[in-house]
């Protein structure tokens, strides 16, 4: 801890901030792990590669994943409850290290196969605990500001990664983003549980002792109503205990709008960030270039670009949103992904078959482009910010 000089030195905001670059680090870490996929099997597949790889074996490292990052989402909440959200955020780190690891020195498919598994069960991991950890450890002014670097941070990941693999071996790209991740568990040392895990424990003290070290003096009301709200619900669980909860009470659970609303349109939402194409071009940027463009055409440069231009429609976003509806983004950018992306199908299909008419670089690099922008610019970001739909209560 810090002398009373120091603390003087050091405001509520710059802890708050530093809290923020440690999950950062882990935000550009992950999503150095999901654009890895792009440097990993372009250079695989190339003659005399360490580990061959089949288009089967592709296939294979790219379905690992979804099954990966599902499982890590669904085992993290038990995890935060049970480790709270500071070492459960080392845990995350330390597997995601040993899944690179795997990864730097596999030897055939499988360890790969391995390596991937882990980088995903840990990215899938997460995305729960970054949104846990920014709304408990940060002031209610500063949390959306703080939030929305999360964004920006993944998608950074990937543009570093991508760069590094145009000029860097599989292996070497994957040593260096492992600094994201270890100094993510090293800045984990230097701040306080969340006061909000201590109170769900009963520890009041520790509790008050880290609010005050993250927020100061200044916001006292909440902390008293937090400690307040806890003793409520502690009282509330006590009184369920006793009774035998059934299946009836379930349905009515399950019924009331309240729940399954804010599910159904965070879902539908979220689909619709999935299938806006934003997690085939992290991945898989130079098979789909190569099937669109011209052989002479610099693949590794249009990879870089798109990721440019993801970073740039991530951050104008965060102004956007502030200004335009969240239907009316939406609706408008869907309008446009669904668009691209059937004209991109036709292109495809047309200069596959050999029917095109007319065959130029720009017109499928315009159609991704476009599809680039409405994924970065609107349905990604909207989906992450939806979680303001659901009731309070």
């Amino acid at each position: 801890m810090q002398s009373d000089g120091d603390k003087k030195d050091v405001t509520p905001l710059l802890r708050q901030c530093f809290v923020t670059a440690a999950v950062l680090s882990g935000a550009l870490g992950h999503g150095c792990g999901q654009g890895h996929v792009a440097v990993l099997v372009p250079q695989l597949q190339r003659p005399g590669a360490p580990i061959p790889l089949t288009a089967s074996d592709a296939s294979w490292i790219a379905s690992i994943i979804g099954p990966s990052f599902l499982m890590g989402n669904l085992m993290v909440p038990p995890l935060m409850s049970r480790l709270g959200r500071r070492r459960t955020t080392q845990a995350i780190a330390f597997l995601a290290l040993i899944g690179w690891f795997i990864t730097i020195m596999a030897e055939n498919v499988l360890h790969l196969l391995i390596g991937k598994t882990f980088l995903s069960l840990t990215y899938g991991m997460s995305l729960p605990v970054r949104g846990v950890m920014l709304g408990e450890y940060t002031s209610p002014r500063y949390r959306g500001a703080l939030l929305a670097t999360m964004a920006l941070g993944h998608t950074s990941g990937l543009l570093i990664v991508h760069t590094l693999g145009s000029f860097f071996s599989w292996q070497l790209t994957a040593l260096i983003v492992t600094g994201f991740q270890f100094t993510c568990v090293v800045m984990t040392f230097y701040y306080p549980e969340s006061p909000s895990y201590l109170v769900s424990i009963g520890k009041y003290d520790e509790c008050k002792k880290a609010y005050r070290w993250l927020r100061g003096e200044n916001e006292e009301d909440e902390l008293r109503k937090m400690i307040e709200a806890r003793s409520v619900i502690n009282k509330q669980n006590t009184e369920d205990a006793r009774q035998k909860p059934g299946f009836k009470k379930f349905i009515q659970v399950v019924r009331k709008p309240e729940l399954y609303k804010p599910i159904i349109l965070m879902t539908h939402v979220y689909l619709l960030s999935q299938f806006s194409g934003a997690t085939i071009l992290a991945s898989y940027p130079i098979q789909v270039l190569g099937n669109l463009l011209d052989p002479e055409a610099n693949l590794h440069f249009w990879m870089v670009f798109l990721d440019a231009q993801r970073l740039f429609g991530n951050a104008l976003a965060l102004v956007v949103m502030n200004r335009v509806k969240r239907r009316m983004m939406i609706f408008s950018f869907g309008v446009l992904s669904i668009v691209t992306q059937i004209s991109l199908a036709s292109y495809g299909y047309l200069r596959y078959n050999g029917m095109m008419v007319y065959k130029a670089n720009w017109i499928p690099l315009l159609l991704i482009n476009l599809q680039m922008f409405a994924s970065a610019m609107g349905l990604v970001p909207t989906s992450g910010v939806m979680s303001d739909i659901s009731d309070a209560s």
